[in-house]
């Protein structure tokens, strides 16, 4: 599939997600939380997009791409509904995040192929479900490391 299909279908895919409009005005937090994806995901899909390119699909201009992909990461970090956004679609959709991978020639072993198809098979009750495990365990084990730091 040609990366122009594809990050088509990936906004297409977002809007239906998310129940909204990347292309629209509106800056409600899902509909700017949705466009940091896209920005990120189409970046991830093709790393040669300009960002004015990559920002007249979706109406904005390069500064606003360029300052979404700069503030992505922090606001992975530390907003839990931003995180939690991310996390579903990616889970819902792992295909952008496999695709990717497998164009760009990385080594993806069997296990995590497996364990892309299982997630990709999950209804989103279930993703949520299997998210809240992980995380649980990520805090565990984070709580783990930070008592042997004490002792």
């Amino acid at each position: 599939m040609k990366k122009n299909s594809v990050i088509e279908k990936l906004k297409t895919d977002l809007n239906s997600f998310f129940e909204v409009s990347i292309e629209k005005g509106t800056k409600t937090n899902e509909e700017v939380y949705a466009r940091m994806i896209y920005y990120k995901l189409c970046k991830t899909i093709d790393y040669t997009i300009t960002s004015s390119k990559l920002g007249s699909t979706v109406n904005r201009d390069h500064a606003t791409v360029l300052y979404s992909l700069k503030k992505f990461e922090q606001f992975y970090t530390y907003d839990k509904k931003f995180r939690t956004m991310y996390d579903h679609f990616v889970l819902v959709h792992p295909n952008y995040v496999l695709e990717t991978s497998l164009e760009k020639e990385c080594e993806v072993d069997d296990t995590l192929q497996d364990m892309l198809k299982f997630i990709n098979n999950l209804s989103l009750e279930q993703a949520s479900l299997f998210i809240k495990k992980i995380e649980d365990l990520k805090n565990e084990f984070n709580n783990t490391i930070d008592y042997e730091r004490i002792l």
